[in-house]
């Protein structure tokens, strides 16, 4: 035994070598039978491995034996260690024995695999005697039938236990003339063949055929049934989110903010602070119009409000433009896939990542920020952690202006400066007291809040969402203000 490894949780590995030739036994546990392959060649990791059963790793192999009407087999060593393989459906496995007790096993999970003796895997033969005597349970005698007793009469309502005994024995004489082959039945598996072989195929050969097919064309079939699913409900996603788009851009390209910005700042000489109902001309029609100053507001700032929402809502717009133009292509990209058994399994796979859905923003969430217009200049609030995140990489310059409470958890505030002018005094004094009230230190009468140029802020490895390096820093105090 050369040696005995996992690369999977899945797989085990044994290689055996004999005058320096190879020979590799690799057992699969995936699906919810066992399988055997013996594969000539294997590429063993050079991590993200483990080796397995060191207690037998370099002894001899003295004999290999198949158990007596049990689908398991063992291999002996002159260590007096035993390695059985049984071959147990979804409780199959691989034990190692000290003469009669267990002492190591491939898959822990499988508790009552450490209770059996070695010997309890050799049954007792079976011969129409006890086939006939064991009644309703005879077939619990002969476990290795399998799948066999439904393709073949031995459940027949019209056989007896004689007639029963008589097809096995006739399917064990058919073994013996004709051998056996892979057969496609709502998925593979080995049965005796129907017609005889001139070459009979070795059992070894059928063994990595049938696990061929089984991890490779029979994982490709179920694949693609799942990749045809993913890329209906793909398609579906994707067409409701263009017409969504193109919906709310509609909505957003009549921009009422802005023309009943203007009609009241056309009649602000006739708007009474006092009279928060009035009727005014509409400039753009001449008919009347009402409107309502709402609480707390003058006619002035009020206007003002309405003409930071318009500006908002032409970002926004923009934003959702380019989101229609992505959805286009997505869409685009969803009709153009045609998956089918041409297609290699690697391919399938990258395709399954790409139809798989992504967690992405709602329309309502799409500006991570708070717009404010003050004395020319915009100044952007970020909402929370990740709207912080996405305001420094999407929606900032490297000579736009950063802010934020000093040592206390809030968002990030941006002054825009396209022009790279002086921001005057002012500005600074407004998006300091927005840094401070949208933070840890809200209730603070007067709180630190720190200023640099927003190319001296980085993300580094490991920040979680808002955390950020800063350098060239200077320190305000500001009182806390809403917006």
């Amino acid at each position: 035994m050369a040696q005995a490894y996992s690369q999977d949780a899945d797989e085990l590995v044994l290689t055996f070598l004999q005058h320096e030739k190879e020979f590799n036994l690799k057992c699969h546990f995936k699906q919810s039978e066992g399988y055997l392959s013996f594969p000539e060649r294997l590429n063993k990791a050079r991590n993200n491995f483990a080796d397995l059963f060191d207690e037998i790793v370099g002894e001899t192999v003295q004999t290999v034996q198949v158990s007596v009407f049990d689908r398991s087999f063992r291999i002996y060593f002159t260590n007096q260690k035993c390695l059985l393989i049984k071959l147990h459906g979804k409780y199959t496995n691989v034990i190692l024995f000290q003469e009669n007790t267990v002492v190591n096993v491939f898959k822990n999970q499988l508790s009552k695999d450490w209770e059996h003796p070695l010997n309890w895997y050799q049954k007792e033969p079976v011969d129409k005697q006890t086939w006939l005597q064991a009644g309703e349970e005879r077939f619990s005698l002969l476990p290795w039938l399998g799948d066999l007793k439904k393709m073949l009469p031995f459940g027949s309502p019209q056989q007896n236990a004689d007639q029963q005994w008589a097809s096995i024995e006739a399917m064990i004489a058919m073994v013996e003339q004709h051998g056996f082959e892979v057969e496609e039945n709502n998925g593979f598996t080995i049965v005796p063949s129907k017609l005889p072989q001139t070459e009979p195929v070795s059992p070894i050969e059928l063994c990595n055929q049938l696990t061929y097919l089984i991890f490779t064309r029979g994982e490709k079939s179920k694949l693609l049934g799942i990749i045809k699913q993913l890329l209906a409900q793909a398609l579906k996603r994707a067409e409701n989110e263009l017409k969504e788009l193109t919906s709310r851009l509609e909505t957003l390209s009549e921009n009422p903010y802005e023309t009943k910005a203007n009609n009241l700042m056309a009649n602000l000489h006739l708007l009474k602070n006092d009279e928060p109902l009035s009727r005014i001309a509409n400039v753009y029609t001449g008919e009347q119009m009402e409107v309502k100053l709402p609480p707390n507001k003058t006619w002035i700032v009020y206007a003002n409000h309405l003409y930071q929402k318009a500006k908002n809502t032409v970002l926004e717009a923009k934003v959702l433009e380019n989101r229609k133009l992505q959805a286009e292509e997505r869409l685009l990209f969803l009709l153009a896939q045609e998956p089918n058994e041409q297609v290699s399994i690697q391919q399938l796979r990258l395709l399954e990542k790409q139809l798989l859905p992504k967690q992405k923003a709602g329309l309502e969430e799409i500006m991570p920020y708070h717009l404010i217009a003050f004395a020319g200049f915009d100044i952007l609030v970020g909402k929370n952690s990740n709207a912080n995140d996405r305001l420094l990489k999407e929606f900032s310059k490297p000579n736009d202006l950063w802010l934020h409470a000093r040592e206390l958890a809030g968002s990030h505030v941006i002054i825009k400066n396209p022009g790279k002018a002086k921001v005057p005094q002012e500005v600074l004094n407004r998006a300091a007291e927005l840094a401070a009230y949208y933070s840890k230190g809200k209730n603070l009468s007067n709180c630190p809040v720190i200023v640099t140029e927003r190319k001296y802020v980085r993300k580094f490895k490991g920040a979680l969402a808002g955390q950020v390096k800063v350098e060239r820093e200077k320190t305000l105090f500001a009182q806390p203000k809403a917006i």
